[in-house]
């Protein structure tokens, strides 16, 4: 008998053990597939992390960006022989957008601190350092199961569609550039699409953007690498084949200067390059180094921007803008490619992806409470 209840008090022993491991091994399934196989041997598990999607993408050992010091020079900046007042004056910077590599500095014997921009010397006063954006896009190692992306403001969730804000002490914040998947979609009554992030929680369509999987255009081949660029959502996936390998936001055309549709072949590219362009007293930017560019529309290109920080909006003078370390990745992505790389420029309908979870492409099954 006692033998007996001393096998029952380890039996419930080992149960409670196998409960609390088993709580522990589904709150950790994303680093290894466990399951159950006895009470005696319990829980056996893959040694093999599993498969994450969306990765953060590696810096570049060799990568050029971080040798530059990249600044934007007020209008008519003083541009001496030397760094010194008393140096005679080369001339001024002029007026427009003005973008320039730093090639120098020196601090006079006043104090004064002095930059080389433009090929001559300049006060700091006029030179501003231009950091660049912190935002960077993902590597995307399986299929993704729903659509995604990345918030463009600061938004509260709702607990439901064109719901109010929540009390004060239970709301709970998004922020720019917060990555986000898209559970659910529904439109409200003043007509505005809503989007469930996970767990009930919504947002309103034009605080994000999205990623969804594109089929490969016509005139694009199963092997090719390809550039998929939605005007609508503001966001690129980078393709080979079928096979989505990343994705980020950028920044086209504005309507003064759209970015035209259709399916390009990049026909020239260059890892730095200056640009300007536009008309001197409206809209005239001269910018001397420009990371990454690659050229597919005659002299509309993909290529990092450094000097704004609007990813996921139209922007440029026509340009597909990028991230710097993004256009960076498609760079040195599509050397590799088997032939040259393809850019198919379109405007998606902002229905598609209501349409998909209302017609069954796109299911709930695998909804995980959101958290934060």
């Amino acid at each position: 008998m006692k033998r007996h209840a001393r096998f029952l008090t380890l039996a419930l022993f080992v149960s409670v053990a196998m409960f609390l491991f088993a709580g522990r091994a589904e709150a950790s399934r994303e680093a290894s597939q466990c399951y159950f196989v006895s009470l005696r041997v319990g829980y056996v598990c893959d040694a093999r992390p599993a498969q994450h999607t969306f990765v953060a993408p590696e810096p570049r050992p060799d990568s050029i960006l971080p040798s530059f010091t990249f600044s934007w020079i007020e209008d008519h900046a003083p541009l001496y022989a030397e760094p010194a007042r008393s140096a005679p004056l080369v001339g001024d910077a002029g007026t427009g957008f003005i973008y320039q590599t730093i090639a120098g500095a020196a601090t006079d014997a006043e104090g004064n601190r002095w930059y080389k921009v433009l090929g001559g010397w300049t006060l700091a006063g006029f030179v501003n350092i231009v950091e660049g954006t912190p935002f960077t896009g993902m590597e995307v190692h399986a299929r993704p199961e729903r659509p995604f992306g990345w918030m463009l403001d600061v938004w509260v969730l709702r607990d439901e569609p064109d719901g109010p804000l929540p009390p004060q002490e239970s709301r709970v914040f998004l922020q720019r550039y917060d990555f986000i998947q898209i559970y659910d979609a529904a439109r409200a009554a003043d007509g505005w699409l809503w989007y469930d992030i996970g767990g009930g929680r919504w947002v309103k369509e034009n605080y994000l953007s999205i990623v969804d999987y594109a089929s490969r255009p016509e005139g694009i081949g199963p092997d090719e690498y390809w550039v998929a660029v939605d005007l609508t959502e503001q966001v690129f996936a980078a393709y080979e084949g079928d096979r989505m390998v990343y994705a980020s936001l950028v920044a086209t055309g504005l309507d003064r200067w759209p970015t035209r549709e259709g399916v390009f072949t990049v026909w020239d590219r260059h890892v730095v390059a200056p640009m300007s362009g536009g008309e001197v007293g409206d809209d005239f930017y001269d910018i001397q180094t420009v990371p990454h560019s690659m050229y597919f529309d005659d002299g509309i290109s993909l290529h990092g921007a450094y000097w704004h920080n609007g990813f996921g909006r139209q922007k440029s003078h026509g340009c597909v803008n990028m991230p710097p370390k993004d256009s960076e990745w498609v760079y040195f992505w599509s050397e590799s490619a088997p032939g040259d790389l393809r850019v198919w420029v379109y405007s998606n309908d902002e229905e598609h992806i209501l349409q998909k979870f209302e017609q069954g492409a796109l299911t709930m099954n695998t909804v995980v409470p959101f958290a934060h």
